[in-house]
């Protein structure tokens, strides 16, 4: 932070989105609340929550999910899952209003696919609002994910 304010204080260049999804991607919430201050012009909320939700940086998924919209989360959703960052998925709700969207369908898949059995299981949980197809469980027995084929 200390040098942000040096260069913003000394040079004129600005700054773009990728210092806010850098911020978010590596949960420096202090530096991403500084560059909304001073530039939120190049904010990109739903970018910056999908590096956060990418990570499992919970703290800077619920500063930044305050400013975006439920439709505008689905990236973030799908990453969480495929990490399998439950604390992300909780702080990320409620989601899309559409589960039945290939946005949202891709979540589950997503989770079984990456071996993410706790993920899959809080999606699961929640199945009015995430549709699940064949092609989750198909994914999850081809790379031997047993406690997933299992589950589903």
């Amino acid at each position: 932070l200390d040098i942000l304010q040096k260069l913003h204080d000394t040079r004129d260049e600005g700054c773009s989105s990728a210092g806010f999804i850098g911020a978010a991607g590596n949960n420096h919430v202090n530096v991403l609340r500084w560059l909304y201050d001073f530039y939120d012009e190049h904010g990109d909320p739903p970018k910056e929550l999908a590096a956060a939700a990418t990570n499992g940086h919970v703290q800077a998924v619920e500063m930044l999910r305050e400013d975006v919209e439920a439709d505008d989360t689905v990236l973030a959703v799908q990453a969480a899952a495929a990490g399998g960052h439950v604390d992300v998925l909780r702080a990320l709700w409620p989601w899309p209003r559409n589960p039945w969207s290939n946005a949202m369908r891709k979540a589950p898949y997503l989770a079984a696919e990456n071996g993410q059995l706790r993920a899959l299981q809080y999606l699961f949980e929640r199945r009015g609002h995430v549709m699940f197809d064949g092609f989750a469980l198909r994914r999850a027995a081809e790379l031997g994910h047993i406690a997933i084929v299992e589950y589903l």
